[in-house]
């Protein structure tokens, strides 16, 4: 027995209310739950509402609120949604820790001239101001992704580097490694927004 329009209307009305939002994972999950629903009334023998309400029961666990420190207590979503963001940017993370653990030996400062401070700078606001647009991009998005969900947590991380930037006068070796940190964050900004824009052409 397949479903009617009104209860696949339905189950989308359960996923709303339990934020699943995110086009990326909102289709494949709305599938399971329409298969496992299909195959409790064709095995039970049961009615919509009585397999509905068991397969939901099942999910609940998947989809209850909750936050992580990789993201912000500030940004709590779903549990699915947090798992599969995690696996997206924990490499990213690796790599932005590794180098927050390279900053105290940085120690042996190499003077450089008020010319090419200015560059670092200019290139550093011009990288910060892509991201920031990038991540704006993604963010404000109509159809959600969970790249949405991290860019709006991310973007902060952006509006801040404008009162750390700062240490480029302190030398050559901490400017080299602040350039890095800002390159890391537009070449992410860069991935998201692709990966973002693919996923939303593939839903249309």
């Amino acid at each position: 027995m397949k479903l009617s329009t009104n209860e696949i209307r339905q189950i989308e009305k359960y996923l709303d209310s339990k934020g699943i939002i995110y086009v990326d994972l909102r289709f494949e999950i709305l599938d399971h739950i329409i298969l496992q629903i299909e195959e409790e009334i064709n095995g039970s023998g049961i009615d919509f509402e009585s397999a509905f309400l068991h397969v939901t029961k099942q999910w609940n666990a998947h989809f209850y609120q909750t936050s992580s420190l990789l993201f912000g207590v500030m940004f709590p979503a779903p549990k699915l949604i947090l798992d599969k963001a995690k696996k997206i940017y924990l490499k990213y993370f690796i790599i932005y820790t590794l180098s927050c653990f390279l900053f105290p030996f940085l120690n042996k400062e190499v003077e450089i001239p008020a010319f090419l401070k200015f560059v670092i700078i200019g290139v550093a606001l011009l990288f910060s101001i892509i991201s920031l647009v990038n991540f704006n991009k993604v963010r404000k998005s109509t159809k959600k992704t969970v790249y949405s969900f991290i860019a709006r947590t991310q973007i902060w991380s952006v509006v801040f580097f404008p009162v750390i930037i700062s240490v480029v006068g302190q030398g050559l070796n901490t400017s080299v490694w602040f350039l890095f940190n800002v390159f890391l964050i537009y070449y992410s900004s860069n991935v998201f927004l692709k990966k973002h824009k693919q996923i939303v052409k593939q839903f249309n």
